[in-house]
């Protein structure tokens, strides 16, 4: 009679222990912290500027920010109208600033991509910045003739530019 008992306490046992290891509720588990770009879904969503509609991938940003304790996400149709945003809303702390790479799609941290910025460039407001993980992938936007005689800037540059301000650092 014993031998029943003891497999009974070793299954409720078991079942303790497996029951907060599957639902993630155990001492060790960690919530992630990591910020991620907000999901864009062109064609439908507007930019937290300007108000248009966001179309194209190529220039699109978006941003994380903080504002009296809260966390939020806000969306951008051109790299312009996010640096015009932040220079609106200093009041709000950004936690992180995400560009879409013109030759990939895909999303890169502002302040680890490339940005170039000439009139040729067609951005949906007439910024003419585009952005890139490298800046090769940044010129990519740019007429042929033209890349390799454009300069590429970092994030602080581009600010910069953004906000009015003069370029004084000169070319990364």
């Amino acid at each position: 009679m014993n031998r029943p008992v003891t497999r009974r306490i070793l299954l409720l046992l078991l079942a303790g222990a497996a029951v907060p290891a599957v639902f993630g509720l155990g001492g060790c588990a960690r919530r992630s912290t990591a910020l991620k770009p907000p999901p864009i879904h062109y064609g439908y969503d507007v930019c937290a500027w300007c108000g248009m509609v966001i179309n194209s991938q190529h220039f699109a940003a978006a941003l994380a920010y903080q504002r009296n304790g809260n966390s939020r996400n806000a969306v951008f149709d051109d790299i312009g109208c996010m640096l015009a945003w932040q220079k609106a809303h200093q009041d709000r702390r950004v936690l992180r600033a995400w560009v879409k790479s013109y030759a990939t799609e895909k999303w890169v941290v502002a302040q680890q991509a490339w940005f170039v910025q000439n009139a040729a460039i067609h951005t949906p407001m007439a910024s003419g910045i585009a952005a890139g993980a490298t800046p090769e992938q940044a010129r990519a936007a740019l007429p042929r003739r033209m890349r390799t005689a454009l300069r590429t800037m970092d994030y602080s540059m581009i600010r910069r530019l953004g906000s009015g301000e003069k370029n004084k650092a000169g070319e990364k």
